[in-house]
């Protein structure tokens, strides 16, 4: 059973919080399912499409993943809705593994968690079967589990990072930005157990890392070149990417999560070293009251322990692509799979108290409205 934490952490009844997700769940379902069959396939869809046709190790400028994913929709069914279920369920199942990740500080927390999720801008319309879709899934995978080894310290949950990272890596390149966030969080302030686990981390992903370069090394190193070299021949220095860097980034994280970023930019101060706190925690309680009082404690260190993982893995990636921005144009989807540690330590580390949160639920949710809005609008005109 889940621990509340302070009433400052969580005012919002957990019968109100999860009405709300269920709500926000069962309207994005409709509005995603209409889109997503009413939609006419985009160019880099039917490019993904011919991938799962014939399904290989390695595509041109992408590793495989979308294309294995669509060579079993496509056996199944050629209508758009199926060949897009992927990128309508996707954000649906890591919101649900939200919940079940942070509902352990809160149940109020969780369905909280798990409705930001959802309303996270690019989560809200975004139909498209691309191969960012199995990124955000896998990476997503990576951080939750992640998050849960800062707790566990489970050999086990390392593991599964790794697994998910690795599928991260045969979906894009981007993973790589991901894996540099376990890895700089793991070597600062370093424990025997973050170590031990950005070993097994580092070894499960191995396999994925290991496929990838025998396929290059046998194909002339076609993902090499396009994701470093050709696709940059036209970069220059500017000072217009930079903002349009920024103006993506508030946007995928929506923007009073992004202002919560910038107001905070320390989640949980308190949390420095927790973890080892707690592992040499030695509880000198005495009577029923005062041992609750001590869990309450150590549930709380958890707690600022995972939101200050997920401030690592959020930071660190955007970190980088702020430093590229002046010579590259970042692209909005690049940013769609650092959206979910940006929301959880939004949730996690309080920043701004309750009203902060009720204000990105009010705001995420008229944020979506306009959103349906305008596509509908859009649909409704003459393809032409």
């Amino acid at each position: 059973m889940p621990m509340n934490p302070p009433s400052s952490l969580e005012a919002m009844s957990p019968e109100r919080a999860r009405s709300v997700f269920l709500v926000l769940l069962c309207a994005s379902l409709l509005f995603k399912i209409a889109f997503a069959a009413l939609l006419p396939m985009t160019g880099d869809e039917a490019y993904f499409i011919a991938w799962g046709r014939e399904p290989d190790w390695g595509f041109y400028d992408h590793p495989p993943m979308v294309g294995w994913w669509l060579a079993v929709l496509d056996a199944i069914s050629s209508h758009a809705l199926v060949l897009r279920l992927p990128a309508v369920l996707v954000p649906v199942a890591l919101a649900f593994a939200a919940v079940a990740t942070i509902r352990r500080y809160g149940e109020s927390l969780g369905w909280l968690a798990g409705s930001l999720v959802l309303l996270a801008p690019l989560n809200v319309w975004n139909v498209a079967i691309t191969t960012d879709v199995p990124l955000m899934f896998f990476s997503g995978l990576a951080v939750l589990a992640y998050v849960r080894a800062q707790r566990t310290g489970a050999k086990i949950d390392y593991v599964l990072c790794g697994l998910a990272l690795g599928g991260a890596l045969m979906s894009k390149y981007f993973a790589g930005l991901l894996a540099i966030a376990i890895f700089a969080h793991s070597v600062w302030r370093p424990s025997r157990t973050k170590l031990v686990g950005l070993a097994f981390v580092v070894l499960a992903s191995l396999p994925a890392a290991v496929v990838q370069v025998w396929w290059n090394a046998a194909n002339c190193w076609p993902n090499v070149m396009f994701n470093i070299v050709n696709r940059h021949d036209k970069d220059g220095l500017s000072w217009v990417t930079p903002l349009l860097f920024a103006a993506c980034a508030i946007y995928a994280m929506s923007p009073p999560v992004a202002l919560a970023v910038l107001r905070r930019r320390r989640a949980a101060a308190p949390a420095q070293g927790a973890m080892e706190a707690r592992e040499g925690r030695v509880s000198r309680a005495a009577g029923a009251g005062a041992i609750v009082d001590d869990r309450r404690g150590d549930l709380e260190l958890e707690r600022a322990a995972a939101a200050q993982a997920c401030a690592w893995l959020a930071a660190v990636p955007l970190l980088v692509l702020a430093a590229l921005s002046p010579v590259k144009t970042i692209g909005l989807h690049w940013m769609a799979s650092f959206a979910l540690p940006a929301i959880l330590w939004f949730v996690l580390a309080g920043a701004g108290g309750e009203r902060a949160r009720r204000g990105a639920l009010r705001f995420g949710t008229g944020f979506a409205i306009l959103h349906y809005v305008l596509v509908a609008v859009l649909l409704a005109l003459p393809t032409e």
